[in-house]
């Protein structure tokens, strides 16, 4: 629980990307507790891995809606020290619930992800509310 407070403060602090609206700046991750996930995108500085992980992101919009799945990245180490130690890049998927879902250290497909949050009992029921 420590740790979900602590990334909400985090976040609070961070630039945010959607797929629907650009760059925007976000006041607090709890406005999006239990209505979105996140893929929150760690780098000291942009690279290549940032950029191809923004690309892969931007590639289905659709997909990414669908899941109600934004998009994050920071540079900032505050409040994710244990979670970051050594690495220069991290892509972290945050469930509804605000709980840390997996960590990547490098740039990871789409389809892994989309695979991962269609496997989470939340989104099943989702699925099913829609039909």
């Amino acid at each position: 629980m420590k740790f979900i407070v602590k990334l909400m403060l985090f976040v609070f602090m961070s630039v945010g990307l959607s797929a629907n609206k650009g760059p925007m700046d976000y006041n607090s991750l709890s406005e999006y507790q239990w209505k979105n996930r996140i893929l929150l995108i760690y780098s000291e500085a942009d690279s290549q891995d940032v950029s191809k992980q923004v690309k892969l992101f931007n590639a289905d919009v659709a997909k990414n809606l669908d899941r109600n799945l934004l998009l994050f990245k920071t540079s900032s180490k505050k409040g994710l020290e244990k979670v970051i130690k050594d690495n220069k890049f991290l892509v972290m998927l945050i469930g509804k619930d605000g709980g840390v879902k997996d960590i990547f250290s490098k740039p990871v497909e789409m389809s892994e992800i989309y695979n991962q949050i269609d496997s989470m009992p939340m989104r099943a029921q989702e699925m099913r509310d829609k039909n």
